[in-house]
């Protein structure tokens, strides 16, 4: 699973809810009450007797109730959501992360009135300092398609966390569906220096002053949730992977239909890409890699891999057969160096025989 640099296109959903008033009728003053007319004879109304309408300014956005904390991430944070709120289960019935198993991306359904707002959590792989703002700025201008103008203004965030809430001048095109805009995000950082992304989508119809408000509703109600991005150096255990990894790598799980996909990934600036080496486990693996044939090692044993240059990365990829599984490998980075230090690590990997012999990280 190849991690690239993220563009906030790619992110999305929005909610609004619209308070309307009950209408009135303005007049220039009282309205005379003629004498009753003679009833075969027709009345005229002068035009100093007839209520002239005068348009109303547009009520305001109905602020939207939040009032249940929901766990974002899997656990890495927790928000206060509008009741009603739930989690949206992958549309190819991707089975869910077990508790303590970090992910890579969350969304939730966020119903208000008639309009749906899509909240989408991701795991930027990211770590900043002290200059959260220059950084995050920095990054937006990283993106593959970045918008031509937005604002960036901190949000009330409960401490120890940072949070910093992007608005482009014009909502940008939702990754989720053609029929919703995305409106913002949230960038949020931990005391450690990862950060993570919430977006909102809504419709494109939708009030966007409803959807920022419920943003910084949001933004002002996160809390570091009860599972940490463990980053120092020492070993990563994923399923029945194990391995020792320098400071700056996470692991992180991503369970399908009939496969496990498991990645060591490095923390980078925001939106820059990174080293990652990413791992499919099933029982029949593929039978073919492009590129070039080099010697190689992983999971302790000698290998064929398959090197490449795409996208501006280097890239080798190869297989690993054991008794019941296969586990194709696929090692990314921006530079040839930094893939000499991937090789390294996967020439290390240890395959065990069950989850429940690996320790736990």
């Amino acid at each position: 699973m190849q991690v690239p640099p993220r563009s906030p296109s790619g992110f999305l959903t929005v909610l609004a809810i619209i308070a309307v008033g009950p209408s009135f009728t303005a007049c220039a003053g009282p309205v005379p009450q003629p004498p009753a007319p003679e009833p075969s004879q027709p009345r005229e109304r002068s035009a100093a007797q007839v209520a002239t309408p005068v348009a109303q300014p547009t009520p305001p956005a109905t602020p939207v109730e939040v009032s249940r904390r929901f766990p974002i991430l899997n656990g890495r944070l927790t928000a206060l959501l509008p009741t009603g709120s739930h989690e949206v289960e992958s549309e190819d019935g991707t089975p869910a992360l077990e508790p303590g198993e970090a992910g890579s991306n969350s969304r939730h359904a966020v119903s208000a009135g008639s309009f749906e707002v899509t909240v989408a959590a991701f795991e930027l792989f990211a770590r900043v300092e002290a200059d959260f703002e220059r950084q995050v700025r920095e990054g937006v201008a990283r993106w593959e398609h970045p918008p031509s103008d937005y604002r960036l203004e901190p949000v009330a965030a409960r401490p120890p966390l940072r949070v910093l809430l992007l608005t482009p001048v014009a909502p940008l095109p939702s990754g989720i569906s053609e029929e919703l805009a995305h409106v913002c995000l949230l960038y949020v950082a931990h005391p450690d220096g990862t950060v993570q992304a919430i977006e909102l989508h809504a419709p494109r119809a939708a009030a966007v002053t409803t959807v920022l408000e419920l943003a910084k509703r949001i933004g002002e109600s996160l809390d570091a949730g009860p599972l940490p991005l463990a980053h120092v150096a020492g070993a990563r255990t994923l399923w029945r992977i194990v391995g020792e990894v320098p400071d700056g790598f996470v692991g992180i799980a991503e369970p399908g239909m009939d496969f496990y996909s498991a990645s060591l990934v490095e923390l980078s600036p925001i939106a820059s890409p990174t080293r990652t080496i990413s791992m499919s486990v099933a029982e029949v693996g593929p039978n073919w890699f492009p590129g070039r044939p080099v010697a190689g090692r992983l999971f302790g044993r000698s290998t064929t891999l398959y090197a490449e240059r795409t996208g501006g990365l280097w890239r080798l990829h190869g297989l690993v057969r054991f008794d019941d599984q296969s586990v194709a490998v696929d090692l990314s980075a921006p530079t040839s160096a930094g893939l000499a230090g991937l090789r390294a690590i996967a020439g290390n990997l240890r395959w065990v025989a069950s989850p429940e012999t690996a320790e736990s990280p």
